[in-house]
């Protein structure tokens, strides 16, 4: 190739020279642009950002739904009622009633309030799930970095067992766990 020539992909001396000319973008910070991707994914999967709220409103009643202490303070929560609360003189009025102002899902058969009852049951189960993800997390992490480095022995035995356990049905694996 000729010594003047260009070759492809490589810039010239020309625009070397005017790339001194572009200005800076000017780039908005984070919380903007936070804000507008939402907007712009609200707008292209609106059915995906109703059922992201409706999961962000679930897990705010559970964290907050029944009462919890921050020390010495007091928090009374969401929940008119503790989960087990109920008066044993009225039981027989209070039972099995519907929906109203004092019991928003009505009561149960020993007169407690559903609605407490269901915020108290839903801060367990998401603090179950989390725990059940962080757990399994941090053991497949743990496995997987001790399988990369000891790859002849850890790693051929773990491909083993993983692919007796993907071959049996789960059934027979939980009755193997639990007996």
């Amino acid at each position: 190739m000729a010594r003047g020539a260009e070759e492809p992909g490589i810039l010239s001396e020309a625009a070397l020279a005017g790339a001194g000319r572009w200005e800076p973008v000017d780039v908005p910070p984070w919380p903007v642009r936070a804000w507008r991707w939402l907007l712009w994914f609200t707008r292209r999967k609106p059915l995906g950002a109703f059922g992201g709220l409706l999961v962000l409103i679930l897990l705010f009643m559970a964290a907050f739904g029944g009462e919890w202490t921050l020390g010495p303070v007091h928090f009374p929560g969401l929940a008119p009622y503790h989960y087990d609360q109920y008066e044993l003189v009225q039981v027989s009025r209070t039972k099995f009633q519907g929906p109203s102002r004092e019991h928003l899902m009505g009561t149960d058969e020993l007169g407690r309030d559903v609605f407490s009852r269901l915020l108290y049951g839903a801060r367990i189960s998401v603090f179950i799930g989390f725990g059940v993800f962080f757990i399994s997390s941090f053991l497949s992490t743990t496995l997987t970095l001790v399988s990369a480095y000891y790859v002849r022995t850890v790693d051929l035995v773990m491909q083993r067992l993983m692919e007796v356990v993907g071959f049996l049905p789960d059934l027979i694996i939980l009755v193997a766990l639990f007996s």
